[in-house]
């Protein structure tokens, strides 16, 4: 017997004593090892343990000794937590009694924070922790499939159009494609085919996000116990009897019984949920940067749901329609309205309703609901609605609801239970066996093996608890663990929070170091000190534990944490135990795994509140709040696009630019070969796909670095410096709607201050003076304005209103001005202010002839015919009727000094025609920093970063000289230029690749020095790496560290248009594209034999010789369907 225990010692974890670990073992195998999912009532028998203990315990003479004798048959449904969930609450009742609610995190983002925003985030959850929890609490972060066929969907629609384009083009697809592969083909057709198949790529792209990418949520649960309410409510009633030891508990006993005939206690332990969590969620609140939301009973019992079945819960819509809500409880339970608890239908004529031929009953009225997408993370809410049905139905109302709703509901349950039995509900314990039936494993759990369970038949399931942590737990502890992303492993993680009398924890621990003190000298003075190294270890633990509980000014819990994981491949939860025990290890902290007890871990990880892995560790709140205070976050925006992925979270970022508070615009700052072009193609022609005609797009571009975009895209093509006119004088109508936001002033006010600026940019880059002549220039153009018929009056921008009284619909142009100058020399006098009656002095009339000759004589020789700026002195013969994506080509100008100039009237040009437009607009300049060298421009841009919104335009700028942003005061400190510090402050948007971004210029823009390092240290692009990093900066979200994918193994069509550089490559994009086709394998490339291929499976709508619309059949059927599901 003495060897028996000295064995058991030692194969004893040191966190169990042996009395527990020899319990644990027996139970493993002895219990039922296959649990199936049985409805009450069913004939299913459940699979009884055969092993030689299995049967030992089942004996008559050995079955009922306690702690030894087999359990009755389980089902599934009795693994499930949690029984009853209420309407109109976020309360679940649990399987013990309890009551449960939850409330959703959603963290801050601080992948690269500094030290000082996680010590104020720690210091303030702490404190949460210790003022606010004062029920068992539990911190769960789960990982759930994310459901991406929405966005699949939108690319299928989008190649689908385009595919149409082609055969209305052509009569039919077959012909388009034959044609293609026969290279009969125009840039139009080419542009559709090359869209339509980075379209498919992107779907294949997608779906596999749809299979390998988990987000990660977070939840608080807080459960009331049945006797919270009489110790907290009767306490005073009871003069402190609650607290007497032995007496004490017979006294709960009799006021629970009582709470409980009278009908209250379930009611009252639901408002105290309520209030609990109202409070607590409330201070959670001010915790920086994170929000936070209450879930209601069907939210809370999907997140179960999800936890307990294989299945992704979340992909059925139908979920909230077929959990059966029990009534609210007031001072009485159970009223017609809910279905529950009806003695009067058990006599009607047919026979107690619920009881014949397994009839199906009616959806229980209440909330139903259903899924939307909620914001930039995708979530899920739960939207209730209420049941038209009276308060007080007739039987018969009751009984015809149950017969015209049964087959309805009976499908959705099918969809979440097989071979369901959806009797009428008409009790407690029908209502609970039907939620447990939803919530619950769908088929089985498999708990036989040791080393895991099987969820079922389909998913293992391991658990690990942190039984040893460091005296001081770094902060974020557990976030490598958060940040675990092994393919198809799901890493769940469970902290359980108890409070505990704290004056009462103060003796124990006293009385603990006191108990290992002896055992320590008795081990010293012992001739078998076998034990001396181990107590004296301990002792000197509790000797520190004592020590830290007199100085902390924080409370003690009893805390565990647990680690759950699950995966379809065991192997692959193999190799992540050993990588979480690795880093486990490197901060000083031990996980240890639940070795035939993976069953119980698996349950004490959902958010009951419920650790049945009871062996808590003592830990003050700060402790606590290391752990893992909520600061992974991801942007899931339903009408963004993909911006990249996002590196701590290991998902793809979707940023909607329209989705910002502040404005819409956009910056890309890198140097040279840092990745900007990439990352503004991928955003650009993303952008174009899944916004295609519902978006305008206008890109300037000085080094046709983003030409391949205005082929794929089919965009109008505007030479600068060619034949296309651009008038900086040009003025377009402002919209109604608009001018009741602006005012009807500040059209024509904000159109002449443009062209000042145009003129003043002029005069600087000529290097002539200004100052002596604004006067003049802004008298011509007001004077050549109004013989437009251009006015203050926002009535007169319009064109065709200008056509109507007689004049010819133009705008002035810079030649317009000139001429009217040229007039003034002719007849200075009539430009001359002078007081009424009173000739204009001559000294004036002299003045302004000699500054009207000046100007003629010196300053507008580049405008006159066969000048540099000729071309300026033209209408503007642009239409933005005639597509929605211009593409300015600016190569002409790369050269010339005056490019910030062109690049300026191009801009204010854009900018004042997209104002008539009714959809969102982009215009993106590359090259931004040529405008940065004159003030003037930069002031110009100042009021467009600042008014953009209010046209719905997004200002996209990209550059590889971020020094042109700053300058230095008279001491040599370095600061944000003035008008730079404008764009930052309306730019909400910004992404920051590899860059030598030093401290002061971080300083100066907002960021800390850890997001300076990243940059500093990002990965620039290249092609072998597959990638580039950056920074992205949203001003109401945060900053994510980003991965800016362009990966020619996973999408390889998109990764050489891209590429694509006319200077490099040549201007014939077709070619470009067919000598890739060994790894794009584009569906219009000719056959490798030489055949043209007619007969094809991409399914397009075409239009056959009469019109109508059918269905054709061609090029490559694609492996993956839009929504993925086969």
């Amino acid at each position: 017997m003495f060897v028996g225990s000295i064995i058991a010692s030692f194969h004893t974890p040191n966190h169990l004593s042996v009395h527990e670990h020899l319990r644990r073992r027996l139970t493993h195998h002895t219990r039922q090892h296959t649990m199936l999912s049985a409805r009450n009532g069913s004939k299913k028998e459940q699979p009884t343990n055969d092993t030689l203990p299995g049967r030992i315990v089942r004996l008559p003479i050995v079955r009922n000794v306690r702690g030894i004798g087999v359990d009755e048959e389980e089902r599934s449904q009795d693994a499930v937590q949690v029984s009853r969930p209420f309407y109109n609450s976020p309360a679940i009742k649990t399987s013990d009694g309890g009551m449960i609610g939850a409330i959703k995190i959603r963290p801050a983002a601080m992948a690269v924070a500094d030290e000082g925003h996680w010590t104020r985030r720690v210091e303030r959850l702490a404190n949460v922790i210790d003022s606010s929890v004062t029920a068992r609490t539990q911190f769960t972060s789960k990982m759930r499939a994310v459901d991406y066929g929405d966005r699949m969907g939108t690319y299928d629609d989008r190649e689908q159009e385009l595919l149409d384009e082609l055969a209305a083009k052509h009569g039919d697809i077959d012909t388009a494609y034959r044609k293609a592969r026969n290279g009969e083909i125009d840039r139009e057709d080419l542009g559709l085919l090359v869209g339509a198949d980075l379209a498919d790529e992107r779907q294949g792209v997608i779906d596999l996000y749809d299979v390998t990418t988990l987000k990660r949520n977070y939840y608080v649960t807080v459960k009331i116990e049945p006797a919270d309410v009489v110790t907290e409510d009767n306490v005073e009633a009871g003069g402190g009897m609650a607290n007497v030891p032995l007496l004490g508990r017979l006294w709960k006993h009799k006021e629970l019984r009582d709470l409980r005939q009278e009908g209250d206690h379930t009611q009252v332990m639901v408002e105290r949920l309520e209030n609990k969590l109202e409070t607590l969620e409330s201070d959670l609140r001010t915790i920086e940067d994170i929000s936070t939301r209450i879930l209601s009973s069907t939210e809370l019992s999907q997140v179960f749901a999800d936890h307990y079945q294989a299945a992704n819960a979340y992909a059925n819509t139908d979920f909230g329609d077929v959990v059966r809500l029990s009534p609210k409880p007031t001072s009485s339970e159970g009223t017609a309205m809910y279905g529950v608890d009806h003695d009067h239908l058990q006599n009607l004529p047919d026979g107690p309703l619920g009881k014949s031929n397994g009839a199906v009953g009616p959806e229980t009225p209440g909330e139903t609901s259903r899924m939307v997408d909620q914001g930039d993370d995708g979530d899920r809410q739960t939207v209730p609605g209420r049941s038209d049905q009276s308060d007080d139905p007739s039987d018969e109302g009751i009984v015809n609801t149950a017969k015209s709703t049964a087959s309805s509901f009976a499908d959705r349950v099918a969809k979440i239970n097989d071979n369901p039995v959806a009797d009428v509900i008409l009790t407690k314990e029908q209502l609970v066996d039907h939620y447990q039936t939803v919530v619950g494993p769908k088929d089985s759990i498999y708990r036989g093996n040791e080393n895991w369970i099987t969820i079922d038949n389909a998913v293992y399931s391991k658990t690990l608890s942190i039984r040893e942590w460091p005296a001081v737990p770094k902060m974020g502890i557990l976030e490598p663990i958060l940040r675990e992303h092994e393919p198809g492993v799901a890493v769940n993680v469970a902290t359980h929070i108890n409070p505990i009398d704290q004056q009462r924890a103060e003796i124990e621990l006293s009385d603990t170091e006191d108990q290992l003190k002896d055992k320590k000298e008795k081990a010293e003075d012992s001739r078998l000190p076998m034990f001396l190294q181990t107590y004296r270890k301990q002792h000197d633990e509790a000797q520190e534990m004592v020590a830290a509980n007199q100085d902390s000014e924080y409370d003690l819990f009893e805390t565990n944490t647990h680690i759950e994981l699950r995966s379809d491949d065991p192997e692959a939860l193999g190799r992540t135990i050993d990588h979480i025990n690795s880093m486990m290890n490197d901060e000083g902290a031990e996980a240890r795994q639940e070795t035939a007890h993976h069953f119980e871990g698996w349950q004490s990880v959902a958010p009951a509140c419920d650790d049945k892995l009871e062996e808590p560790i003592m830990m003050f709140a700060d402790g606590v709040a290391r752990e893992f205070p909520w600061t992974s976050r991801n942007l899931h925006e339903p009408n963004g696009v993909e911006f990249g992925i996002n590196m701590h979270t290991n998902e793809p970022l979707y940023l909607d630019l329209w989705n910002r508070k502040t404005g819409f615009d956009f910056g890309i700052f890198t140097k040279k070969g840092g990745g900007k072009t990439t990352t503004a193609t991928e955003i650009l022609g993303r952008l174009n796909t899944v916004y295609r005609d519902d978006l305008m797009t206008i890109i300037i571009d000085p080094l046709q670095e983003y030409a391949n975009l205005a082929t794929v895209h089919d965009g109008e093509r505007l030479v600068v410096g060619g034949d296309t006119g651009i008038n900086p004088f040009h003025i377009e109508a402002t919209p109604e709607e608009k001018l009741a936001t602006i005012g009807k002033g500040a059209p024509y006010k904000h159109w002449l201050e443009g062209c000042m600026d145009f003129v003043e940019m002029y005069y600087a880059d000529e290097g002539l003076d200004f100052a002596e002549k604004k006067g003049i220039w802004r008298m011509a153009i007001r004077e050549a304005a109004e013989r437009y018929g251009i006015e203050d009056d926002p009535t007169t921008h319009s064109a065709d209103y200008r056509c109507e009284q007689g004049y010819s619909g133009d705008c002035p142009t810079p030649m317009d001005a000139i001429e009217i100058i040229d007039e003034m020399t002719e007849n200075p006098e009539e430009w001359v202010r002078s007081k009424p009656g009173q000739e204009p002095s001559e000294r004036k009339v002299d003045e302004r002839e000699k500054t009207a000759v000046d100007i003629v004589n010196n300053d507008i020789q580049p405008f006159l015919p066969g000048g540099e700026y000729e071309h300026f002195t033209k209408q503007t013969n642009i239409d933005l009727e005639d597509s929605t994506f211009f593409y300015v080509d600016m190569q002409q100008q790369e050269a010339s000094t005056s490019i910030g100039l062109t690049m300026q009237v191009v801009y204010d040009l854009f900018y004042e025609m997209v104002k008539t437009i009714d959809i969102p607009s982009v215009i993106f300049m590359d090259e931004f920093h040529y405008m940065l060298r004159d003030s003037l421009a930069q002031k110009s841009l100042n009021q467009k970063f600042r008014h953009g919104r209010h046209w719905d335009l997004s200002l996209g700028v990209a550059t590889q000289s971020f020094k042109d942003f700053f300058g230095e005061d008279a001491d040599g400190n370095t600061h944000l230029t003035d008008n730079a510090q404008v764009l930052f402050e309306n730019m909400p948007t910004q992404i920051f690749h590899q860059e030598d971004m030093s401290d002061e210029w971080a300083e100066e823009i907002g960021l800390t020095s850890d997001e300076a390092r990243f940059i500093r240290n990002a990965e620039p692009g290249n092609r072998e790496l597959g990638y580039s990093t950056a920074l992205l900066r949203v001003s109401d979200k945060g900053t994510y560290p980003l991965k800016v994918k362009m990966d020619f193994e996973e999408n390889p069509r998109e990764a050489v248009v891209t590429e694509f550089d006319p200077s490099e490559h040549g201007e014939d994009f077709y070619s470009y594209l067919l000598e890739h086709d060994d790894i794009c394998e584009w569906r219009f490339a000719p056959t490798a034999d030489g055949e043209v291929v007619t007969d094809t499976a991409i399914t397009a709508t075409g239009t056959n010789t009469s019109g109508d619309a059918v269905e054709q059949n061609q090029g490559l059927q694609r492996i993956n369907s839009a929504t993925g599901d086969d």
